[in-house]
């Protein structure tokens, strides 16, 4: 019974201290292109399966607009790949960007 009582309480506490909570990256998307950005795929740096979730999917950042973007993950991570598609159908690659060590990313 002790156990189960310890279990709980570390369970009560963690989630007070916000280690059972999701960690967010927010930053800015600076499109200086002359494109519409239409999808922002984030996949961390180590995970050899490229993310299908989009996340401009409530809408695109037009040419030479900001946008907020948040990228919420279950465990600690700041470095990405990212991929951006444009509303003409191309795409750009960027490799191993650090997003906890800034707050905006161009796209130029």
């Amino acid at each position: 019974m002790k156990l189960k009582t310890l279990l709980a309480i570390t369970a009560i506490v963690a989630a007070q201290s916000g280690l059972a909570r999701a960690d967010e990256i927010d930053f800015q998307v600076n499109n200086v292109s002359a494109k519409a950005v239409v999808a922002l795929y984030a996949t961390p740096k180590d995970n050899g399966e490229a993310s299908a979730v989009n996340l401009l999917e409530a809408g695109s950042i037009a040419a030479a607009a900001t946008g907020a973007v948040v990228i919420t993950s279950e465990t600690p991570q700041c470095v990405y790949n990212l991929k951006i598609g444009f509303d003409d159908g191309s795409s750009l690659d960027r490799s191993n960007v650090d997003l906890c060590q800034t707050n905006a990313l161009i796209i130029d």
